[in-house]
């Protein structure tokens, strides 16, 4: 697999303003030599947000419309001919003077404008998501949502908008919440994806697409067993769960796994192909409390390894997704999940910077252990 090849001479944002989010189509912003820069960060946990640097040397922007808090704009950014996929935002704030900074947030910011206060009864939480992705005009192919298994009696929404209302259910099991150009997501981290990109690093940097790359978490960490504990308040008994590596189902990215037991201090490492996920509730009973502690201990393992990686600019990249890095020893080496890609654009050029993490090691603990 290899990354396409494509002319990086010249890369450019295209701006589009629409008269409302649900618009089929717009006019093209005029801001013909005035964009100093663009940055557009896509983040796995926060609403995507886009920031133009303006010259505004004639003070002409202060009375531009278009540019004022609530207006909807499509952009898109890379070369001729590769351009990203549009995203839509809308305009939160004007800084500034002579030079303008505009930033705007991805349409999942009009879910976190008015705070609600509703129930439903006998539902599950992946019901709920859908009929409040309904709500906001999401529908068919646009729905991506996991189905969840437990039954509630009663699901609460006090005081909160619909965004933070789907991030706190999202979190109770354990699934990513969040609204992109396809559409409104519920759903576990998609980690058995193919890479999307593969990188390599070489020490010459005239060679490859790597620019920089630091390792920023600490390699000899690693998670052993998490337990939860609870208190069931009919039966006055404590509940209590464990999991270990050997016990969580769940899928991984790297080849080994390296386990390290608290109690014993025992450590053993292991090559796991993907599982099924199981998905977790609050602590109730001891069902609950097991799919709680699952929960804890793949949220723990998942950041095992964490990587800051500076690319060449590359308009396909996103975050959510999973890319290969090469070239960076037999340890780190490996399949790596993006937490965020943040895409600059300025008179230096177009570069991408990577958050990525992955739940493990590459083949060389592997050939430890069999030694």
């Amino acid at each position: 697999m290899t990354n396409p090849v494509f002319d990086r001479s010249a890369p450019g944002v295209r701006i589009t303003l629409l008269a409302d989010e649900k618009a089929g189509s717009g006019e093209p912003l005029d801001l013909a030599g005035r964009i100093i820069g663009f940055t557009f960060e896509d983040a796995e946990k926060k609403a995507d947000k886009v920031s133009l640097q303006l010259d505004n040397f004639d003070l002409a922007l202060f009375d531009r419309e278009d540019l004022l808090g609530g207006a909807v704009l499509e952009v898109s950014w890379g070369y001729p001919g590769n351009m990203s996929v549009p995203r839509r935002v809308v305009v939160k704030k004007l800084k500034g003077f002579s030079t303008l900074t505009v930033e705007g947030q991805a349409l999942s910011a009009l879910m976190n404008r008015e705070a609600k206060t509703r129930s439903w009864e006998n539902v599950t939480r992946s019901e709920v998501a859908r009929q409040v992705a309904e709500e906001h005009g999401y529908e068919g192919q646009f729905i991506d949502i996991d189905d969840t298994e437990e039954t509630l009696d009663v699901v609460n929404q006090t005081a909160e908008t619909d965004a933070r209302f789907m991030r706190r259910l999202a979190a109770r099991e354990e699934l990513e919440f969040y609204v992109d150009d396809g559409g409104f997501h519920f759903h576990e981290r998609r980690q058995h994806a193919a890479p999307t990109h593969v990188f390599t690093w070489y020490a010459d940097p005239g060679r490859g697409d790597v620019i920089s790359i630091n390792v920023e978490s600490d390699l000899v960490r690693r998670a052993g067993r998490v337990s939860v504990r609870g208190r069931d308040p009919l039966q006055r008994t404590t509940v209590e769960a464990s999991t270990t590596s050997a016990s969580a189902d769940r899928s991984t990215i790297s080849e080994v796994i390296e386990v390290v037991d608290p109690e014993t201090g025992s450590t053993s490492l292991q090559t796991r192909n993907a599982t099924a996920s199981v998905q977790p509730t609050s602590v109730t009973n001891a069902s609950r409390a097991q799919r709680e502690s699952e929960a804890r201990f793949r949220r723990a393992e998942r950041e095992t390894v964490k990587l800051s990686l500076q690319v060449v600019g590359d308009p396909t990249l996103h975050a959510k997704s999973i890319v290969e890095v090469r070239g960076i020893s037999s340890l780190l080496s490996g399949k790596y999940y993006v937490n965020d890609v943040k895409h600059v654009i300025s008179s230096s050029g177009y570069v991408c910077e990577l958050k990525l993490t992955r739940d493990g090691t590459g083949r060389r603990a592997r050939a430890v252990a069999a030694a």
